[in-house]
């Protein structure tokens, strides 16, 4: 069973007013113009060791800078270590398609097991690089600065007891931090820390939402600082109920580029018609945002009745088309038969094995130089229209359930499947790993 561990969290000294320029996302979701724009905004912005820069002429210098920074941040008082081991609970509310939303978190330090343990799952392939890049990071400075993020399938008894406790007194931090509300509590009562600490023990697996390569990094440092480090052993991570009604679990649309100009949506849609059924809807020019999302709106329809994809693109920027799988059911091998069902039953994977992975096998180029993702529906239309991608494929969100049967059945999802919304910021509470859990 998952190990769920309290942990003396290393936080700003800052008042919680100040935090919204400390904070930054995690590192992979940074780019180079928002990383320039959180190095800015202050000199103590947590960017500048969860993302940090080379030296000019000094190629990977970032890891040792980032070391010198966080040293130089305790040394004068920035970073402020608790006293004693506690658990966090964390309260992020949003605004999301003209609802607001309200998540309920739990930091803590997770033991890092083999997968073959069964007691954290994964759902995704990693990469080398990004696994070299942070193992590089965590060796300079034994810290997990952002935490990744898991789910558990059952509510918690003692989680909602904390719950209960926390909303009769005031949160320890409360700021605001580009439109989400951010409330933490720490708790840190010896009856708590054991009674959440056991539920969690008495519990199923944990199943990662978010930071697979992180988490592989931890498993890869534990294994060669062992003892000499002594939180090797377990990385920071965010903790969330999987039916929590504040999990966002959105999808990530696929954009195409260089594919034969003369490839049209009429011969496209001949080539798909034994598998879809296909309606038009037409675009305007300039298609306006509400037209966007409107059309977006009715791709979430038809996918309540089916498997739906959106298509636009392939030489007709006046249609957007909807591709309903003809009886719900792909035709007989189209999948392959190696893979799970909970793999089969997944919208990300008809739309890679029947669509998008033909299409890009085709252009005879390297994958990443064909195909694109982005979670912004305008953007994926602008791309189309400007000529810097032949087609986009727009997707329904993947089920946080359907997320979990593939982890269940011990397999992976297609890249970029799901895309877990808000995330957990880095910095907010950071683990020391020169200290025990």
């Amino acid at each position: 069973m998952p190990r769920v561990l309290p942990f003396a969290g290393l936080r700003y000294a800052a008042p919680p007013s100040e935090l919204a320029r400390l904070v930054s996302p995690p590192y992979d979701v940074i780019s180079p113009d928002e990383q320039a724009e959180l190095r800015a905004l202050s000199p103590h912005n947590a960017v500048h060791i969860e993302l940090p820069l080379d030296a000019d002429g000094q190629p990977c210098s970032r890891y040792t800078s980032a070391a010198e920074t966080l040293a130089r941040w305790r040394r004068e008082g920035v970073l402020v270590p608790e006293q004693r081991p506690a658990f966090y609970l964390s309260e992020t509310e949003y605004a999301y398609g003209g609802e607001t939303l309200r998540r309920r978190d739990l930091l803590a330090a997770l033991g890092v097991e083999p997968w073959s343990s069964r007691a954290v799952l994964p759902h995704e392939h990693t990469m080398a690089g990004p696994k070299a890049d942070r193992l590089e990071l965590m060796r300079a400075t034994h810290l997990n600065a952002s935490p990744i993020w898991v789910l558990h399938r059952d509510r918690l008894a003692a989680l909602d007891a904390a719950w209960t406790a926390a909303d009769a007194r005031p949160p320890t931090v409360e700021f605001t931090w580009r439109g989400e509300r951010h409330r933490v509590w720490v708790v840190d009562d010896q009856a708590s820390l054991a009674d959440i600490q056991a539920g969690f023990e008495r519990g199923g697996p944990l199943y990662i939402a978010d930071g697979h390569h992180r988490y592989e990094t931890g498993l890869a440092f534990k294994a060669e600082a062992q003892t000499s480090v002594p939180g090797a052993g377990a990385i920071l991570a965010t903790v969330s109920w999987a039916d929590d009604p504040g999990l966002l679990a959105l999808p990530t649309h696929r954009l195409l580029a260089g594919l034969d100009p003369g490839l049209t949506l009429e011969e496209a849609e001949t080539r798909w018609s034994d598998a879809f059924h296909a309606e038009y809807y037409p675009v305007w020019d300039p298609a306006p945002a509400e037209q966007i999302d409107a059309l977006i709106q009715q791709l979430a329809s038809s996918g309540r009745a089916a498997p739906s994809f959106g298509v636009y693109g392939l030489g007709h920027l006046d249609l957007f088309g909807i591709l309903e799988l003809r009886g719900r059911k792909p035709p007989e091998g189209a999948l392959p038969a190696e893979r799970s069902d909970a793999w089969k039953s997944l919208d990300v994977s008809l739309l890679h094995t029947l669509l998008v992975d033909p299409l890009v096998a085709e252009t005879g180029r390297p994958r990443e130089q064909v195909l694109g993702y982005t979670r912004d529906v305008h953007e994926a239309f602008a791309a189309v229209r400007d000529g810097r991608a032949s087609v986009a494929f727009f997707l329904n969100p993947t089920p946080v359930s359907g997320v979990l049967a593939v982890a269940d059945a011990n397999d992976r999802m297609p890249e970029k499947s799901t895309y877990f919304h808000p995330k957990p910021p880095a910095g907010l509470v950071m683990r020391d790993l020169n200290t025990t859990p």
